[in-house]
């Protein structure tokens, strides 16, 4: 987004900086760290994001790996509970992999950054792959089993049984129903490479002549 080299490096080494500076002066609940925490965890899942779709990661591959992701979170969730001791371990220092932001004891949202990742991953790809029909069911599939889910199943076992749960890894719901996803998805065609997506204001395909081909999969639509 920032074309001039030296200006885009002082705004990144401010802006780690003030992750540091407002943690030391305010604490790790307060507003100005979390905004500038979550602004670094944001771009660096953005820029891991872009750097793997835009390199030729499929949906199929995402898919795979969200659906062993979710096995791999509930087994380190509640058979050997290292995520919970990964968490408790990193309290109380900048820098946390997390996005988020919390209003006294009882208000807030925080995400994990390997959520984020997942649900970015998941969602470009879709996108990539299938057009605005994969876009669609990838925020569709984020918010129903990505956040709705998660936090109802909360709730429910809090009114079962009058005790919260230590961790819900919100990859056990995300992660089987993106694959589903992409089983429907697939039915439409196969997937677009980044070779089929036309290029924002070429009306062509990315490495095409200037008579554009028909793309595979779903019909190529401009990238925005």
């Amino acid at each position: 987004m920032i074309g001039n080299g030296r200006l885009r490096w002082a705004l990144i080494a401010v802006l780690i900086a003030s992750v540091l500076v407002s943690h030391l002066a305010f604490g790790e609940t307060a507003p100005p760290y979390r905004v500038a925490n979550s602004a670094v965890v944001g771009l660096i899942v953005v820029s891991a994001t872009n750097l793997n779709v835009q390199g030729g990661m499929r949906l199929k591959n995402v898919a795979w790996f969200l659906l062993a992701l979710a096995a791999y979170d509930a087994f380190f969730a509640w058979v050997v509970p290292l995520t919970r001791q990964l968490s408790d371990a990193v309290q109380g220092y900048p820098y946390a992999p997390a996005a988020g932001l919390r209003i006294g004891e009882d208000l807030g949202a925080v995400v994990g950054m390997g959520d984020l990742l997942a649900y970015a991953l998941f969602t470009t790809t879709a996108y990539k792959a299938y057009g605005e029909p994969g876009l669609r069911t990838g925020i569709a599939l984020v918010t129903l089993f990505g956040a709705v889910a998660p936090v109802a199943t909360l709730h429910v076992v809090v009114a079962a049984t009058d005790q919260a749960p230590a961790l819900i890894p919100a990859q056990v719901f995300f992660g089987p129903a993106a694959f589903l996803g992409y089983r429907f998805l697939r039915r439409s065609g196969p997937e677009r490479r980044m070779a089929d997506v036309v290029l924002r204001g070429t009306g062509r395909p990315r490495g095409t002549a200037a008579q554009p081909g028909a793309a595979r999969g779903a019909a190529a639509e401009p990238v925005r």
